[in-house]
Order: C-alpha cells, then structure tokens, then sequence
C-alpha cells in the first residue's frame, strides 16, 4: 500500500517539492516526473495533504513525557548538581 510518506519520498528523491497552497497541493521538479508517479499523486492528494497539514508533536508529546515528568526531571538535576557538584551524570539523574 503506497502512502503519503511513500509518495513525498519519491517526490522528493527525484528532487522534486510539495508544497500546501489553501486546499492545493502544488508541485515543483526541475524534470517531469514519470506519469505513474503523478497520477499516485493525484489518487491520493487528500492523504498527501493531511499529512503535510498535520500538526508537529512537541519533543514531549514524541518522547511520551507528561509537563509533570518533566518537572521531576529538572528538580532531580537541580538536586544532583548541588549535592554532587557539576561532575553529576545524566544516568544518575534520570535512571533509566
């Protein structure tokens, strides 16, 4: 099954651009690209274009960290550094 991330590389690996203009899908090459590839394009536009509209995930939403995580994260690094010095390392902060 070819997807929309399948299609942008193939695009794209003969140095090709897609680009979102409103509901368009806009596409720049410095050569034709072959027909088969133009008409995948064009059957699955809809996928293309959720796909390159959709929203970025934060590096906590892709590392599955909750803001609370986080906030533990840094007091215990804060914590490290003062009772170990600056010679702390990352492993004894957050352990794996």
């Amino acid at each position: 099954m070819t997807t929309a991330r399948d299609l942008i590389g193939k695009v794209a690996a003969a140095q090709g651009r897609l680009t979102v203009k409103g509901d368009r899908l806009v596409m720049a090459a410095p050569c034709p690209l072959p027909a088969d590839l133009i008409e995948a394009l064009r059957a699955h536009k809809a996928e293309i274009l959720a796909y390159l509209t959709r929203p970025v995930p934060t590096p906590e939403e892709v590392l599955g960290l909750r803001p609370e995580t986080i906030a533990d994260a840094v007091q215990r690094a804060h914590l490290a550094k003062m009772s170990f010095g600056p010679a702390a390392r990352i492993e004894e902060v957050l352990p794996a």
